[in-house]
């Protein structure tokens, strides 16, 4: 499997904080979800995205990492226009998405999804499955739009010749090529890859990685890539963003994050991830209980509970993001 510093030697000590290209430019996005509480009747109100910005550069990768429940997918969704957002603005080029039409949307960014098997209809032919959004969006004829998908088969590694076969002739991984070409079909700037690998067997999944590193060179695409997976994330980042209780803790280039991790968290979800890089073995950082609810979160810094570091004013006073060397975090323990 290649890495990204493979590719683009520089990528690993670039500054993804630095100002300019940016192909996306997130500002304070959050969504808010007012909820009635089990007993009683009470309202409350889920964070489950609250108050988070990045910006992507084009041709770049962003990960975004963390625990299940961390605010991942409803960024993603946010992003989408799925989930309107409760606060915030998304800019593309500069442009802010609410300024931007449905269809010149599609053909700015498009989604990956982690499953597979559930993400194509098994009703429909390969072919029909992959011209979709162009045929919904005002395609072209029947005879370019069939040449133009086996076109983009075969740029995903699958043979134009099975276009008239149905989804459950294909193994996982075929599928997941299925999703890619799909996803390219509107020739997008953006791919948000939602755990596009997760759901595969190991050795496939190094596979779509390298398809996915390859697709980028090819057309210039820009990488927003949502996962648990630490060690996938070393091959294909350019910078990581780890979200924690809907909050961005840790936020840099990926290089920087793997060789000196700031944030408690970060170095937690880094000690647990198996590695042939380092030369000595790292001390495992073991976190105690569980993700807090979202609903009734922790006061002061939402990590104090599991954090091994915790201080006194950790439990009443909530941290900001600010510069540490080359990247942000939100951390009072790094600050002292």
């Amino acid at each position: 499997m290649r890495t990204r510093s493979e590719e683009n030697p520089s990528a690993a000590g670039s500054n993804v904080l630095s100002a300019g290209n940016d192909v996306l430019s997130v500002d304070n996005l959050g969504k808010h979800y007012e909820v009635k509480k089990l007993f009683g009747g009470e309202k409350g109100t889920v964070k489950a995205l609250d108050g988070v910005s990045f910006q992507l550069k084009k041709g770049e990768t962003l990960a975004v990492v963390g625990e299940s429940g961390c605010g991942k997918s409803t960024l993603a969704k946010a992003l989408m226009q799925v989930e309107s957002p409760s606060f915030g603005k998304v800019e593309i080029n500069g442009q802010s998405i609410a300024d931007i039409s449905a269809q010149e949307f599609r053909h700015k960014m498009q989604m990956v999804f982690q499953d597979p098997y559930s993400s194509v209809n098994p009703r429909k032919k390969v072919g029909q499955i992959i011209a979709e959004p162009k045929v919904v969006n005002g395609g072209g004829t029947a005879k370019s739009l069939r040449r133009e998908v086996q076109d983009l088969m075969q740029t995903v590694g699958l043979r134009p010749e099975y276009i008239d076969r149905y989804p459950h002739m294909f193994s996982g991984g075929q599928r997941q090529r299925i999703g890619l070409a799909r996803a390219l079909m509107m020739r997008p700037e953006i791919l948000i890859c939602d755990e596009p690998v997760s759901a595969l067997d190991i050795s496939i999944q190094a596979q779509v990685i390298n398809l996915l590193m390859e697709l980028q060179n090819k057309f210039s695409l820009s990488y927003i890539f949502i996962t648990h997976d630490l060690s996938v994330v070393r091959h294909l980042a350019d910078s990581v963003m780890v979200m924690y209780l809907g909050k961005v803790v840790e936020y840099g280039p990926r290089g920087s994050i793997f060789a000196d991790p700031q944030h408690p968290y970060t170095k937690a979800l880094l000690s647990s991830t198996p590695t042939v890089y380092d030369t000595e073995a790292q001390e495992e950082i073991i976190l105690q209980g569980e993700l807090p609810s979202p609903l009734e979160p922790p006061s002061g810094c939402a990590f104090h509970k599991r954090c091994p570091w915790a201080k006194d004013n950790c439990k009443t006073d909530v941290p900001s993001l600010d510069m540490i060397g080359d990247r942000v975090v939100a951390c009072l323990y790094v600050k002292d």
